[in-house]
């Protein structure tokens, strides 16, 4: 069914994030069975309809009829899974205005915080593992940074980040010259480098290695 999954899942088992207000939650066993009638029967024009505003945008009515007209022994076969589904997955996407995003899942009739940048660590889709690693950046979060990478990547990071705390030691005892200026590199005893800057009579850390 590769040429009609875009629509099945911008529909199928997708709610509102405004369904987490005092509106009473519709079910989505009922969206469900529509979109399988209107696929079994090759309903472009009721298949459109019941795509979410932000598909429709991507999404014309000539797109979708010719995705029908194309693909219709896939769309009855896509009805048939619908309706041997054993349960239907209800998801909300609820997005702030600077695009970070929370994914919720309706469990026992109530939404349950399934991925959020609150609780960083990967995702479920490429796109939220690349929000997580957004948002720890945007928070200058250093343990939720090293939770978005993989386990390799983290390993290696912090294996780096303890060999220059290692090969520092004593700050006092390091080879820094009394005639540096105002920028100074430090080469370390186990190859890691430190490079230094004064800025306003201040120094900072202006590089590593």
């Amino acid at each position: 069914m590769k040429a009609f999954a875009p629509l099945g899942i911008a529909c199928v088992g997708s709610l509102s994030a405004a369904c987490m207000g005092a509106q009473a939650i519709p079910d989505p066993r009922a969206a469900a069975e529509a979109w399988a009638d209107a696929a079994d029967r090759g309903d472009a024009e009721a298949l459109h309809g019941m795509l979410t505003k932000r598909s429709r945008a991507t999404i014309s009515k000539s797109d979708v009829a010719a995705t029908v007209a194309s693909a219709k022994a896939e769309l009855k076969d896509q009805a048939k899974e619908i309706r041997d589904a054993k349960g239907i997955v209800a998801v909300a996407i609820l997005r702030w205005d600077d695009g970070t995003e929370a994914s919720l899942v309706l469990e026992n009739g109530r939404f349950r915080v399934r991925n959020a940048v609150l609780m960083p660590g990967g995702g479920t889709r490429p796109e939220e593992a690349i929000a997580g690693f957004r948002d720890a950046l945007r928070r200058r979060s250093y343990p939720a940074l090293l939770r978005m990478l993989t386990p390799a990547l983290r390993a290696a990071v912090e294996a780096q980040l303890k060999g220059i705390e290692s090969a520092i030691g004593d700050p006092e005892k390091l080879p820094i010259p009394s005639d540096a200026g105002d920028e100074v590199e430090i080469k370390l005893e186990n190859g890691h480098k430190l490079r230094l800057k004064r800025i306003d009579k201040t120094w900072y850390i202006d590089n590593f290695e």
